[in-house]
């Protein structure tokens, strides 16, 4: 949504054959051809993104040998890398039968049990995601803080899923899980949320990962600047290809007011740009979820698009962290992104719903939506993956989408993407068989 140019030697050191569009966006967010512009080759040490380059998970006891860890926020090696130095500094776990420190609950000895009040519940919908979770409940379950409540809900996995869960469960009072029929993940954050008991809560996908003081330092910020949703700068880890790069898309720290905390009065301009509309970098305080009665959609996509712009725009206090604390899987065949086809419409409805919610009210935050949505639609055109879905989406965004919001062609700068004005264009005067050739 910045528009900003990929330089070819980064588009060459990362595009392989038969990878796909690395300049994909999300499908509730608005997609960066420019995320790749500061790709980097992160070594084994974190060097520059702001940790203190502790091991993560150190606060997990686990009986026998756990699977050699990297230090977050790198993704585990793999054979099948391309392009990324092979960590060979400290491990999460130890030779088997080991024992490990656990961090205790503040106010409590001996075993692990719950604090009151629990700080932060972090929630994590779980669907088929055997081989990414284990590192996401070990980064999790590891954190310097404490004083957390870790909600697993089981979507209906039919992997080993489960059985995962219901082990880490029997050694850490701290994580319980919730069985459910498969209903999406929208549908399993909202049971996660509706049983959460914390101050703040955050929104884990069971294939990412976080930096060991993720909570902490959120917390610790959020508790500081008295924040409705504080958010975090971020990674990326490309599956396909074993590679980890810079996301500056999920903070554009350029478009942060100085002065913390903001609101959409202080930032209007770059309110639904300054991140990506997506939950897995922010944390946010619980009573304010609740008091603006805000929860996801039942969608099968973009089931985070309301929750998360509304939020954005209800928050009175928003702060952010600019240490890089989590990391986001891309590129997972299996994933609801990767099977956007099956409900492509998804994330235009909800911007719609967006739109029918606060449109009328966005004042100098329409020049931010408008640019927010375009980036949706463009990702949205750009990746599915069959003729009829692209119809679909292009006649929904022609017929309706473009009138009902007042996208059209605009004075130069409008767009923070200049070639915007050009895209709305022949949205409005191509047919869908001439905008494909587009």
């Amino acid at each position: 949504d910045a528009g900003h140019t990929v330089p070819h030697d980064a588009a060459e050191r990362l595009v392989q054959p038969g990878v796909g569009d690395l300049a994909r966006g999300d499908a509730g967010g608005a997609c960066r051809a420019g995320d790749l512009g500061k790709a980097e080759v992160v070594d084994q040490l974190g060097a520059g993104d702001g940790r203190d380059g502790g091991v993560l998970g150190t606060g997990r006891q686990r009986a026998g040998a756990l699977r050699d860890r990297p230090r977050c926020p790198l993704p585990p090696r793999t054979s099948s890398a391309v392009g990324r130095i092979a960590p060979s500094g400290p491990r999460l776990g130890g030779d088997a039968g080991s024992a490990r420190h656990v961090p205790q609950p503040h106010g409590l000895s001996g075993g692990l049990a719950m604090a009151n009040p629990v700080k932060v519940s972090v929630v994590v919908p779980v669907y088929n995601t055997a081989p990414y979770l284990e590192q996401c409940l070990d980064s999790i379950v590891g954190q310097s803080l404490a004083d957390i409540e870790i909600i697993c809900v089981d979507d209906g996995s039919t992997d080993e899923s489960p059985a995962i869960l219901e082990s880490y469960a029997a050694k850490d009072l701290r994580l319980k899980v919730i069985h459910q029929q498969n209903q999406f993940a929208g549908t399993a954050r909202n049971n996660g949320m509706a049983a959460a008991r914390g101050e703040y809560i955050m929104f884990c996908d069971s294939d990412d990962f976080m930096a060991e003081n993720a909570l902490e330092l959120m917390y610790e910020k959020s508790k500081k600047d008295e924040a409705d949703i504080c958010v975090c700068a971020g990674k990326r880890y490309y599956e396909q290809l074993g590679l980890t790069v810079d996301a500056p898309g999920y903070l554009e720290v350029k478009r942060v007011p100085e002065k913390l905390p903001f609101n959409r009065s202080d930032n209007a301009e770059h309110l639904f740009s300054f991140t990506t509309i997506m939950m897995f970098n922010k944390m946010f305080r619980l009573d304010f979820l609740r008091e603006r009665h805000l929860q996801y959609a039942t969608t099968r996509n973009g089931e985070d698009v309301e929750i998360c712009a509304l939020a954005l725009w209800y928050a009175d206090r928003i702060t952010v962290v600019k240490t890089p604390l989590v990391v986001y899987r891309i590129d997972r065949p299996d994933s609801l992104v990767g099977t956007l086809s099956q409900a492509a419409l998804d994330p235009l409805y909800a911007w719609m719903r967006v739109w029918r919610a606060i449109g009328s009210k966005l004042g100098d935050a329409k020049r931010s939506f408008d640019c927010k949505f375009l980036g949706v639609a463009r990702h949205t055109l750009r990746n599915v993956t069959n003729s009829n879905a692209f119809d679909q989406c292009f006649d929904y965004l022609k017929s309706e989408a473009i009138d009902v919001m007042d996208l059209r062609v605009r004075k130069d700068g409008y767009y923070y993407t200049p070639w915007y004005n050009e895209f709305v264009s022949h949205l409005r005067d191509e047919s869908c068989e001439g905008f494909k050739v587009y």
